[in-house]
């Protein structure tokens, strides 16, 4: 599981986060995580496999819905959403549709 995060965090591994692109090769991955390459293809498509990294039609690999599920499960998105939740308006009421 350890070798797993460090393909999807290894910016964060290093301590930076960073805005960057919004998806990666492989061959990018396996230099930010400084990972065997075989290691981080086979964790690639584990984690495409389960939704938690998706592919871009240009073969580039990117968060996939999946982990935007899991993380919306969290109690800090969970108190974000209640804190959110007076100042959402329907968008229904406001354009009388």
């Amino acid at each position: 599981m350890g070798r797993t995060i460090g393909v999807v965090t290894a910016d964060h591994r290093a301590g930076v986060i960073r805005p960057g692109p919004s998806s990666l090769t492989v061959a990018g991955l396996t230099r930010r995580s400084g990972l065997p390459a075989p290691t981080v293809y086979r964790l690639v498509g584990d984690l495409v496999e389960t939704g938690l990294l998706e592919r871009a039609e240009n073969r580039e690999v990117r968060l996939g819905v999946r982990l935007w599920e899991l993380a919306a499960l969290s109690p800090r998105a969970s108190g974000l959403r209640v804190a959110a939740l007076p100042f959402m308006v329907d968008p229904s009421a406001i354009t009388s549709c």
